[in-house]
């Protein structure tokens, strides 16, 4: 018994020789922003059949599930909704004032213009010695991927409902996002299965390095292989101290999803265990660690605590898909997804009975899943 007793230990022993790790997080730099808004991006909603329709009054709306919001506030940072469909002047000015930017995971839709817009500005910025820090998950870190070379990703990844180790990479070691982790998080992502996958869009290894603008651009950290032994590039990190982020895994439903079927089991196979909550507390903590480092700020401080995302409706209607959600109204104009052009977050209070613009959503695909998700 106590033979046993010890391999934990002796795992954890291991991981931190490897690594040079010790346990705690490795300083990241004199944080500039005590407390630094980040812009997450929302997304269309569509329901499917029998989905209920949580926009309201209005024609349309869009969503964002509360755990990425929990993940970021619970790590000291404050969360600033962006449209899907924003104005390239309005993004102009986020690009100016934000203090980083996370890509949420989701169903399969193309990445915005917005998006691209807020990645030049990051790289511009890094360029200059200073910094705009994005993450991406799951689509986001699709989106990542799409942006920097068009056309590399592979359809037909069976990583859906699994929870997965990760297999690092050389470059972790001295990567920031894994080179300063605790041996214990180390330890669950490497030899636990707590990185919860969702996904049928990925990349293979092999398939990476035939981008060369992939590998200029990202280190690989950590790849996963899914129950069907399919391999695919999991964890990334911009090179060079470019600060952009990316798992394909969700990182937040290990503390914040806890949907239970009709039949009273888990609705997702996602790990709740305390190293599974360590890996999410650290992957949080770390990236707005990164936000800190921006000394980025809105010139109107009034007008950007109206833009956070404090007081907008949360709604479960979704559970146990997602537990709570939030349900996103924005000032468009413009009558169609191509013509929309979105500027603030509409507050609750301030929301006309029915507006009479919005974006149009678009199609989301079906993951198989039963019910189908509005994110996967």
């Amino acid at each position: 018994m106590a033979a046993v007793g010890r391999q934990p230990v002796i795992r954890l022993l291991q991981v931190a020789a490897i690594f040079g790790v010790t346990t705690h997080a490795a300083s990241q730099g004199e944080p500039s922003t005590v407390s630094p808004i980040i812009g997450v991006f929302s997304l269309p909603f569509k329901p499917f059949p029998g989905m209920p329709n949580i926009c309201g009054r209005a024609e349309h709306c869009e969503v964002m599930p509360a755990s990425y919001v929990k993940a970021v506030e619970a790590a000291g940072g404050r969360v600033l909704p962006i449209s899907y469909y924003a104005d390239s002047k309005d993004v102009e000015l986020l690009g100016q004032s934000l203090n980083g930017i996370l890509f949420t995971g989701g169903g399969d839709m193309p990445i915005p213009l917005a998006a691209k817009q807020l990645l030049n500005r990051s790289r511009a910025m890094h360029f200059m010695g200073e910094s705009l820090p994005v993450w991406g998950t799951c689509l986001g870190f699709e989106w990542l991927v799409d942006f920097v070379a068009q056309g590399s990703l592979q359809a037909g990844f069976r990583a859906f409902n699994v929870s997965l180790p990760l297999r690092l990479t050389s470059s972790a070691r001295k990567s920031r996002l894994m080179g300063s982790a605790p041996a214990k998080v180390l330890d669950a992502l490497v030899n636990g299965s707590v990185a919860f996958n969702m996904h049928h869009i990925g990349i293979e290894p092999s398939r990476w390095e035939q981008f060369p603008a992939l590998a200029e651009t990202f280190d690989v950290l950590a790849t996963s292989a899914a129950p069907d032994e399919r391999r695919f590039v999991s964890t990334v990190e911009g090179i060079g101290g470019l600060p952009w982020f990316g798992v394909q895994w969700h990182p937040e439903k290990n503390t914040f999803e806890h949907g239970i079927s009709a039949d009273g089991t888990p609705f997702e196979n996602i790990a709740h265990g305390p190293d599974a909550v360590a890996v999410e507390q650290y992957v949080s903590n770390f990236f707005v660690t990164q936000a800190r480092l921006s000394m980025q700020r809105f010139s109107n401080p009034a007008l950007a605590a109206r833009r956070l995302i404090y007081g907008q409706r949360i709604s479960m209607a979704l559970n146990p898909a997602f537990v709570e959600t939030y349900v996103l109204h924005y000032e468009c104009t413009g009558q169609s997804s191509q013509t929309a052009k979105c500027g603030h977050v509409i507050r609750p209070g301030d929301r006309p009975e029915k507006p009479s613009i919005a974006a149009m959503p678009l199609a989301h695909s079906n993951s198989g899943m039963t019910p189908p998700p509005v994110f996967i």
